[in-house]
């Protein structure tokens, strides 16, 4: 069985990042969050994993799993 990726869209020191948990280092910079989200969830879908969304606080906003 193979590991679910999980993808954080979170903000970044100039903007949002998409981050990959599985410690692959993969990274991507925005500077909007809406262009963060459609690249994550992008992601996501296409390695039927998940993506967390936070808040530009941090904290979560939402997930979700494919």
């Amino acid at each position: 069985m193979q590991a679910i990726v999980v993808y954080h869209v979170a903000p970044a020191h100039q903007g949002w990042s998409v981050l990959a948990e599985d410690g692959s280092g993969s990274t991507s910079a925005y500077a909007e969050k809406s262009t963060a989200l459609r690249y994550g969830l992008e992601l996501a879908r296409a390695s039927r994993g998940q993506v967390v969304i936070h808040r530009e606080d941090g904290s979560i906003q939402a997930e979700h799993t494919y």
